[in-house]
């Protein structure tokens, strides 16, 4: 299973609760659109002074259907979209190789 890996801080000015509404509401809906993705999961931080204001993980079969996700029209429109409610110049990004070692 590949999956790309995101750390997300929120943009300058926008409150926690803003930010948490948004990729709720608007930014995580879009995954639907792509086609290729198994599995999306959100996870925001219990402590307020965390690194990251969200983790996210988008699952895929292989690299070949992440990298097709990506290029498609509903990929770069959510790429685009991390502007509205992130900091892209401050983000962790990852596609890795996932290994289960309980479950």
């Amino acid at each position: 299973m590949t999956k790309i890996v995101f750390g997300l801080k929120r943009a300058e000015g926008m409150s926690r609760e803003e930010f948490e509404r948004y990729y709720m509401n608007e930014h995580a809906p879009m995954a639907e659109e792509m086609s290729g993705v198994q599995r999306y999961t959100v996870a925001f931080p219990a402590e307020e002074d965390a690194e990251y204001d969200a983790l996210a993980e988008v699952h895929f079969e292989d690299r070949d259907s992440l990298d097709a996700a990506l290029a498609s029209d509903a990929g770069r429109a959510a790429g685009a979209d991390l502007a509205n409610f992130a900091d892209t110049d401050d983000m962790l990004q990852l596609i890795v190789e996932e290994n289960v070692v309980v479950g």
